[in-house]
């Protein structure tokens, strides 16, 4: 190789098809690396993303365990509407016979005052007449 006279182009040509050769599987071999460190990093995210799955699922479990709750306590607040409605009209009719009851006693007391006054007027008149007549009455 010292005299450049004995440099052929097939010569020229095998050196650089080596030496290409070479950068090559180099290249290849550091593209084989790098992508082995992708696979690996995009497995390790796929591991990570496994993982919030799982959670995610747990959390949709505990979403579907409070969706149930919550329509059984939306059930318990109809039923204690539906007993309110019913206290609250029993409520009503209770007052109403009370307000009835207490109207009752009203005009009976009325009537009992009107009673007793026209009683007094009617005693009045009956000892009026008894001293008229000199009548003595006796209790």
């Amino acid at each position: 190789m010292a005299d450049t006279k004995y440099i052929t182009e097939e010569y020229l040509d095998r050196r650089l098809d080596e030496r290409l050769g070479k950068l090559e599987q180099n290249i290849l071999d550091a593209l084989g690396v790098y992508a082995k460190q992708v696979d690996d990093r995009f497995e390790g995210i796929d591991d990570r993303f496994d993982g919030i799955d799982k959670r995610f699922d747990g959390i949709d479990k505990r979403l579907d365990s409070m969706d149930m709750r919550l329509f059984k306590v939306e059930q318990k607040l109809e039923q204690h509407d539906e007993e309110f409605r019913k206290l609250h009209k029993a409520y009503d009719h209770l007052v109403k016979t009370v307000d009835e009851f207490i109207a009752r006693i009203d005009a009976y007391e009325t009537e009992q005052a009107a009673r007793d006054h026209k009683i007094e007027r009617l005693e009045r008149w009956i000892e009026q007449i008894a001293d008229a007549t000199g009548v003595k009455l006796s209790t």
